[in-house]
């Protein structure tokens, strides 16, 4: 799938497997490459990879499975590329499209990893977490007795994960003090937004961007806006690492009701200029946008989108600093390649790829309960900043 357009066509690795077999056995591509001027063949290296993963796999001194080297050599040619490129084996593949689906097994909440701390960003409603009182900034010390600490964010998050049925305990602290709690895991509709009020203002936090992120926003705010005209909203893009940029686009589209939002330039494919449409456009009340060093990707685009089209004031710290887009190949063997096709660029031209979107209001970091206010100081500045807004001309 690529990130913003789709499952991308399967390439033909028949050909390179023919030459990789002809060069490994001394045949077709070892005449073609001696008949060849020297630096005019691009096959050439082809067959030297060929001889030195033959050598390797007869005499190297512990056996190794051919399938293996094949892996390694493919992660090496990708290595050389950017960051965000990647080869993905069976398993980890799996574990991709595992993550991506909307429905799972697990207690309701999500992580994100925040001054070297596991803390808790996102409470779900109705779920084992929101009914045991669960609260957002909480710090994750263990699962079923096993310190995250030296888990990893990745492994934390599998562990919580089981079958719906199934007890999961944690070690939460808040305010010094720990406490465990013992949840039974059930069906999870992991949505990508959540919203509340906070009197005559809107709270809505957005965690990724998958297939459902775009309707999912329409909800929080349809659910919202039933209680009364918004006079003022915050959106809040901390700790999202982007996703699909077909979905940041819908976003940001929700507040544009024209102009450009977002530019990607391809070798092969020149630029693309997505723009955003007058319908369904959210009404023109005041909005706030809250990053931090997190906020990657999809979330750039649309806090890139809404800050140079002026219609929303970021506040926070600088941002990741990805702007690339990816897409996903995958491949015969369930295996699947995670390739860089193209750079994005905000509506104003520029690239944050490794320079991230600079918030109109710098806040310092500080320990806080993320989304409460009175303890999120970054929230406190958007809040006091929308109370008091006065619009252009008044």
């Amino acid at each position: 799938m690529q990130y913003g357009q789709g499952m991308a066509r399967r390439p033909s690795w028949r050909l390179l497997g023919a030459l990789v077999l002809a060069a490994f056995t001394g045949g077709v591509v070892s005449a073609r490459v001696g008949a060849a001027a020297p630096g005019s063949d691009p096959y050439r290296g082809l067959a030297v990879f060929a001889r030195v993963l033959g050598y390797v796999e007869r005499n190297y001194v512990d056996p190794i499975p051919l399938r293996r080297l094949l892996s390694a050599a493919i992660r090496g040619v990708v290595s050389e590329l950017d960051g965000p490129s990647a080869y993905l084996d069976p398993p980890a593949f799996e574990a991709l499209k595992a993550e991506a689906r909307p429905e799972f097994g697990g207690v309701g909440v999500d992580l994100a990893l925040r001054e070297r701390e596991i803390v808790v960003v996102a409470v779900h409603a109705d779920t084992p977490a929101a009914r045991a009182g669960v609260r957002l900034g909480e710090i994750l010390r263990a699962v079923d007795g096993a310190a995250v600490a030296r888990l990893g964010l990745p492994r934390v998050a599998d562990r919580i994960k089981g079958v719906p049925g199934t007890t999961v305990e944690l070690d939460l602290e808040r305010a010094g003090q720990v406490r465990t709690l013992a949840l039974v895991r059930s069906r999870i509709y992991r949505s990508t937004a959540s919203g509340r009020r906070l009197g005559p203002l809107g709270y809505l936090r957005l965690v990724r961007f998958d297939e459902r992120s775009a309707r999912d926003v329409v909800r929080g705010l349809d659910g919202m806006e039933a209680e009364g005209r918004l006079e003022g909203l915050i959106l809040d893009l901390r700790g999202n690492p982007g996703g699909l940029l077909n979905q940041a686009v819908a976003v940001s589209d929700l507040w544009l009701r024209e102009g450009p939002i977002v530019t990607t330039r391809g070798r092969d494919r020149g630029s693309e200029t997505l723009r955003a449409v007058r319908s369904g456009t959210e009404p023109r009340y005041p909005l706030a946008v809250l990053v931090d060093e997190g906020t990657a990707s999809a979330a750039e685009i649309v806090a890139g989108a809404l800050q140079d089209q002026r219609r929303a004031r970021v506040f926070g710290r600088r941002t990741f600093g990805k702007g690339s887009v990816q897409t996903l190949i995958e491949l015969e063997d369930r295996s699947a390649l995670k390739l860089t096709v193209a750079r994005y660029l905000t509506p104003s031209g520029r690239s944050i790829d490794g320079s991230g979107i600079e918030p109109d209001v710098i806040v310092p970091t500080a320990a806080s309960r993320l989304g409460s206010p009175g303890s999120d100081p970054a929230l406190d500045t958007a809040l006091t900043w929308l109370r008091t807004f006065q619009p252009p001309g008044r």
